[in-house]
């Protein structure tokens, strides 16, 4: 549960700058408080450098169920070949993505992801909040298509490697778990269909 705002702006012909601003609940009961709440803002800028390759950095400022972060980024795109791109989105993810043609693509990813999860009163007779964490690295392979001009189709298949699984105090981090669990790596299968502004819209913006 949660809402998420995207603002973009070309600032030339060359540089863009966008912000991302979301609030999300993760919590076993519907209570909005420090301990069950993850809100979070990030900025970029990204300057093209050439028709083929863009540069970009920015920050990611966030509270994730009482514990705060803030986080650089580096924004790395080149299409190297035709058909061929590598998307960096430093430390979180490396995409490798190849276009068959103007409405298919085929994506290798490896990304890591990570959640959190409020727990309230879960020990009989305990009455307080504790967080459950995971982290895991991601190994995906997906298929993409464009059905309509605002239409995609969406298969994805990969491997979920476990890194973290921990339960803590709200606020705290995994050195000092109350308890560390643990996760059997995994393999996934999942399809999505999802909605797009369409190209002509999404021109003017």
């Amino acid at each position: 549960t949660g809402a998420r705002f995207i603002y973009k702006r070309d600032q030339s012909d060359t540089e863009c700058i966008s912000f991302i601003g979301g609030l999300e609940l993760h919590n076993d009961e519907l209570v909005l408080n420090s301990n069950s709440a993850i809100y979070y803002m990030s900025g970029t800028y990204i300057k093209d450098f050439s028709s083929r390759k863009k540069i970009g950095y920015g920050l990611y400022v966030g509270n994730s169920l009482g514990r705060f972060s803030i986080l650089p980024l580096f924004i790395y795109e080149n299409r190297f070949a035709r058909k061929w791109t590598l998307d960096m989105v430093l430390p979180k993810s490396v995409t490798l993505r190849h276009r068959l043609n103007n409405k298919t693509f085929i994506s290798a990813k490896t990304e890591f992801k990570g959640w959190r999860y409020n727990l309230s009163n879960t020990l009989p007779d305990v009455e307080r909040d504790f967080t459950l964490r995971r982290r895991d690295l991601q190994f995906t392979i997906a298929y993409e298509r464009d059905i309509h001009d605002w239409l995609w189709l969406g298969v994805a298949t990969g491997y979920n490697k476990n890194l973290q699984y921990v339960l803590t105090n709200p606020g705290e981090g995994a050195r000092n778990a109350v308890n560390r669990l643990s996760s059997k790596d995994a393999t996934f299968l999942k399809f999505s269909i999802f909605l797009v502004p369409p190209k002509k819209l999404w021109n003017k913006m």
